[in-house]
Order: structure tokens, then C-alpha cells, then sequence
């Protein structure tokens, strides 16, 4: 008796942990704080992240009309973004141009129904030594909090 009843505690409790974000946990009014890292170029590597700055920022969003709106902080318009949740796959997307190859990746992870984070790394790699001191690496990690 005790093992099933174990079983189905645990079960409820990982049924109760959703961590996918949805457009309706978004709806409402978040504040923000955005920490921004930069990695500098030895010649033959990228080395740990170091922090290059911060910011709040306040942000909101709503649905209306089977549409989803964001309005950011000091923007009294509300933008589509229907798409929004698309940009968040934590696929790394590689884009190769004549004289550098640049990579992406973005995540959103739910923390609870009152917070989330989003990290967004990008990496640009020059194609040609001479250029190499154009080599740069960053990521922003931004944590939002519901404003009740």
C-alpha cells in the first residue's frame, strides 16, 4: 500500500511541475532584470563569461481577440507576437556568411507560474585570421517576475 501510495505522490508531483511556458502564464504585467556577460577572444578560444552590464526592464503582455500582444517598457504600443514562444527552442542556429560564421541560442525556461528566464547566447567567429580580434561571444540572461 505504501509503494502505490508512494507512486502516485510522485506522480502528482511531476504532473504539477509544468515547466513549458505558455502564452497564458505570460498574460499580465512583468519587471525584469537583464544581466549581460561578454567572453573575450585569446587568439585561439573564448574564456569564461564576465559580466558587462545590467538592466530592468518592464514588460507586458496580453491576449486579445485569439491574438497574442507584448508592449515593452516605454512603448505605449502593443505589438503582435504570436510567434514569440517560437524563438525560444534551445536549438543552437548556425548562419554562414562569406566572412564569418555566427550562432544562436535561445531558451525560455518556466521557473514557476511567477517567474521565467530567458538566456540568449550568441557566438561570431571571423572566417579569416587577420580578422580574429572581430571574434565575439555574449549572452544576456533575463529574469522576470510577475508585478502582482
Amino acid at each position: 500500500m505504501k509503494k502505490v501510495f508512494s507512486i502516485g505522490l510522485v506522480s502528482l508531483f511531476l504532473v504539477g511541475c509544468d515547466k513549458t511556458v505558455t502564452k497564458e502564464m505570460l498574460v499580465g504585467d512583468w519587471k525584469c532584470e537583464a544581466i549581460e556577460y561578454k567572453s573575450t577572444w585569446d587568439g585561439n578560444n573564448f574564456g569564461e563569461f564576465t559580466i558587462n552590464g545590467t538592466h530592468e526592464i518592464s514588460i507586458k503582455f496580453k491576449n486579445k481577440n485569439n491574438s497574442f500582444y507584448v508592449q515593452k517598457q516605454d512603448d505605449n504600443k502593443w505589438r503582435e507576437a504570436n510567434d514569440f514562444l517560437d524563438e525560444f527552442t534551445n536549438e543552437t542556429k548556425t548562419f554562414e556568411g562569406d566572412d564569418s560564421i555566427a550562432k544562436s541560442t535561445k531558451s525560455l525556461r518556466k521557473i514557476n507560474d511567477n517567474k521565467f528566464l530567458i538566456i540568449e547566447e550568441r557566438e561570431n567567429i571571423e572566417k579569416y585570421d587577420k580578422d580574429s580580434f572581430n571574434n565575439r561571444k555574449n549572452k544576456i540572461e533575463v529574469t522576470c517576475n510577475r508585478i502582482k
